[in-house]
């Protein structure tokens, strides 16, 4: 059987009575949202999935007046990868929005705060900094953001990016489908990455709103498993 394609757009994991703000969660690179906010814990001899951002004694318990979603989009690199380029990531994310707001009653200006993972974190930026400099359909997505948090954004890039590139180029080679584009975005250095991070911070400083960044401290074994070390997948913002 053929597995089934995952559903792209936005996703209401928890809606509260009346909820007076919605929360998006954009996920890294090559995750799926169906996993990335999900934390594996024993309860006695079973394993349970605990999703904090749609659990009930997670973050709806917090944030009892949100409507928390998430957003899919194609963050795949290397296997079946789609050619993808951080701009469109942007436009999907604030079409999908808009969408959803034309459809409903009273929620166009609705506050909005994001939560962005990995690249998930740079998605959030181009897709503010493009609906504020194109003004028209999208700039009240800009102005009706009051907050973002960023879970280990690479905002400079990361060197990991050059390492995916080789990677994702031998795969090409090999006829297993992958694609560097969303990586280039993402290296180090990166003159486009340099100049959203510039745009997305005069742009920042001037709107009312609350940003919060966090990045990893604890070594893993992510990096052994692809090959690439641990200070060059973690980065400061």
């Amino acid at each position: 059987m053929a597995d089934c394609p995952e559903v792209l757009g936005l996703k209401v994991l928890f809606e509260g009575q009346d909820p007076c703000v919605d929360i998006v969660a954009v996920h890294g690179l090559g995750a799926s949202p169906d996993w990335a906010w999900i934390r594996k814990v024993k309860d006695g001899d079973k394993e349970v999935h605990v999703n904090w951002l749609a659990d009930e004694n997670m973050l709806p318990a917090r944030l009892p007046g949100s409507r928390i979603m998430t957003f899919n989009y194609e963050s795949k690199w290397f296997l079946k990868a789609p050619k993808q380029r951080l701009p469109l990531c942007a436009i999907q994310l604030l079409t999908a929005l808009d969408n959803q707001r034309k459809e409903e009653k009273d929620t166009k200006y609705r506050p909005l705060i994001f939560i962005g993972h990995s690249l998930g974190g740079v998605v959030i930026e181009q897709s503010l900094v493009t609906a504020n400099s194109h003004g028209g359909s999208f700039q009240y997505l800009a102005e009706s953001t009051v907050g973002s948090i960023f879970l280990g954004t690479p905002h400079r890039g990361t060197p990991a990016g050059k390492w995916g590139e080789i990677a994702a180029k031998t795969a090409k080679a090999l006829g297993f489908g992958s694609e560097d584009s969303i990586l280039k975005d993402l290296r180090e250095g990166a003159e486009s990455l340099r100049d959203l991070l510039y745009e997305f911070t005069l742009w920042a400083n001037r709107a009312p709103l609350e940003l919060v960044c966090f990045f990893e401290q604890h070594k893993t074994d992510y990096g052994k498993r692809y090959g690439v070390t641990w200070t060059e997948l973690v980065r400061r913002p």
